[in-house]
């Protein structure tokens, strides 16, 4: 399953190559992509499900080095560098951090910035002032992932041996899992309406105690540069979110009718929010500062 909300060309040359079957899911914001992939897993059976992201250079070895693990009943994932240059990469040694969103130093900043710009932040007055006593209160957290505390650096884990190294994160980079899993785990996004892979791996690991797995060999590197993301042939808002199996393409139309599994019928064009973009809203892997 491919997150495809830009159309890369050097990123779907190079995911074209893999030894798996594919399907795209293009042009979707974060919270769709979630419910189409979710539909996706329900309506097919396959026995293993992967998720990676389109602004990617790959080649099979994380695959061929996860194969194995996942067959054995593992939740697996592979990594990359947070970003070109990135001295850390997206595998952590300790849980991600949670906070409910009113305690956080930053909470009253927010809501000023919604009442600058109530369509960015309008998330923010989602948040009960007095905290929930029960299981919603997971649905109001904020995230950590303190890069100096938690993260593993790139030659840290290329020194490593052959062994499984546990994460306690998996960033939408070569994360596989059983049917079972996904269906247990739907996907889904933080308060933010972004932030999938950190929910998710909240979820499974800081929540219900299971582990992830990543392999040092299953590296694969990452096109995003410094701490923004990819906008260059963003196609969110400009064509319909479609889902389709098979080979990818920079060119929507040379997809073929009988490889299209759904197309948002009631899409209408809309401006993209550069401004939106630049702070990462919909980054699969995103180093989240609030």
């Amino acid at each position: 399953m491919i997150l495809n909300p830009r159309a890369i060309p050097e990123a779907i040359e190079s995911l074209n190559t893999l030894d798996i079957e594919k399907v795209w899911f293009r042009a979707f914001d974060e919270p769709s992509v979630c419910e189409a992939m979710n539909k996706f897993v329900a309506d097919t059976d396959y026995d293993y499900y992967w998720i990676i992201a389109d602004d990617v250079i790959v080649n099979n070895r994380p695959l061929e080095v996860l194969r194995p693990l996942i067959q054995e009943g593992k939740v697996v994932s592979g990594y990359c560098r947070w970003f070109e240059g990135s001295e850390y990469v997206n595998l952590l040694h300790k849980p991600i951090s949670c906070v409910y969103a009113c305690d956080d130093p930053n909470y009253q900043f927010l809501k000023r910035l919604n009442e600058v710009n109530p369509e960015r932040y309008s998330w923010i007055q989602k948040v009960p002032e007095v905290k929930p006593d029960d299981d919603s209160v997971n649905d109001f957290m904020f995230y950590d992932m303190d890069s100096t505390k938690s993260r593993y650096f790139y030659d840290e884990v290329q020194s490593m041996g052959q062994e499984p190294i546990k994460t306690y994160f998996s960033g939408w980079s070569f994360t596989g899992a059983s049917r079972d899993v996904w269906l247990k785990y739907p996907f889904m996004c933080s308060l933010m309406d972004s932030q999938s892979d950190i929910k998710f791996s909240v979820r499974y690991i800081n929540d219900d105690g299971g582990e992830i797995f990543s392999h040092k060999e299953a590296y694969f590197h990452h096109m995003k540069k410094n701490t923004n993301i990819l906008v260059d042939e963003w196609k969110v808002g400009v064509e319909p979110p479609t889902v389709y199996r098979g080979a990818g393409f920079v060119d929507r139309s040379k997809i073929k009718n009988q490889d299209i599994i759904f197309v948002d019928g009631d899409f209408s064009p809309k401006d993209r929010d550069y401004d939106i973009l630049s702070e990462e809203s919909y980054a699969t892997d995103v180093e989240v500062k609030l």
